[in-house]
């Protein structure tokens, strides 16, 4: 893309990878990345499989079958798969064993001299402290010859407590800059155009505070059901799983004063403002 500078090639490395979250939301997004040049061709998708089974043209058709369902226009397009599938490594083991860690080191390819690392923990949350701790055992996070991220996906614990407890544990291994929680909600084109469509429309910014708002509803409309993911739900829940998390973050993206920049910080510290002013509701 014009403009654009081209990211540095990168070992991407995701922990789950035959699961729900990477088949119908990380793939996809990956082969759109690659799409728009911003992974380049000397980068590595490396999925680690715990089934023994598996072998690289196994991962290979599972990444097919799942653009085919969630982003067609890759495998439509021989070319744009045959890169992306050029890309697909495989690590198996388990994620307890230290063994497998020294495998994935293995396979880690160095570029230029730089062997940069993004690690995407698309499992349970009872997995990260172990995933990270065998990652530091393993020097899978020194930065000495390329950085490393660290991306989590929620829930980040589930209470303040074990959310704190976990924070530090992570502590004893990377630094605040090398983790990536995230909410892969807010990738969601609608919730995408939300401060666009507050602070950048001249007719709603000046109108949108509370002299001209009664009050603001936030609907979810989602087109699957709880389907084969039972048994995330039944250690979860609904509230849990979309409200604490997905709808109180569409709720300060819609209640936040404008950020002095669009800089992740200054958003963040407007979203706390928002989160910090919400008054405790009772229990009963």
């Amino acid at each position: 893309m014009n403009g654009v500078p081209q990211a540095e090639p990168c070992n991407i490395v995701i922990f789950g990878a035959s699961g729900d979250l990477t088949r119908r939301k990380l793939l996809p997004a990956l082969a759109r990345m690659q799409g728009w040049n911003l992974i380049t061709p000397d980068s590595r998708i490396i999925g680690i499989m715990r089934d023994p089974s598996w072998q690289l043209n196994t991962w290979q058709d599972y990444v097919h079958e799942s653009l085919r369902e969630f982003h067609p226009d890759t495998v439509n397009d021989p070319a744009r798969w045959e890169s992306v599938s050029a890309m697909l490594e495989l690590t198996i083991g388990d994620l307890s064993e230290p063994s497998m860690y020294q495998r994935l080191r293995e396979a880690l390819k160095t570029t230029n001299g730089k062997t940069n690392a993004l690690f995407y923990l698309a499992i349970p949350p009872q997995w990260y402290e172990a995933a990270v701790s065998n990652l530091h055992k393993a020097g899978l996070l020194d930065e000495s010859d390329g950085f490393r991220r660290i991306v989590i996906e929620k829930p980040f614990g589930n209470d303040l407590d074990s959310a704190r407890k976990l924070n530090q544990a992570f502590r004893e291994y990377v630094k605040e800059s090398q983790i990536y929680r995230i909410d892969h909600y807010l990738g969601k084109e609608g919730v995408q155009n939300l401060m666009v469509f507050r602070f950048a429309n001249t007719v709603f910014e000046p109108l949108w505070n509370r002299n001209y708002i009664d009050h603001v509803q936030i609907s979810v409309s989602e087109n699957i059901g709880v389907e084969y993911r039972a048994g995330y739900y039944e250690k979860s829940g609904a509230l849990m799983d979309m409200i604490q998390s997905h709808l109180i973050q569409v709720m300060t993206l819609v209640a936040m004063e404008v950020p002095v920049s669009l800089d992740g910080n200054a958003v963040r510290d407007e979203k706390v403002k928002v989160l910090r002013s919400v008054r405790p509701i009772p229990p009963d």
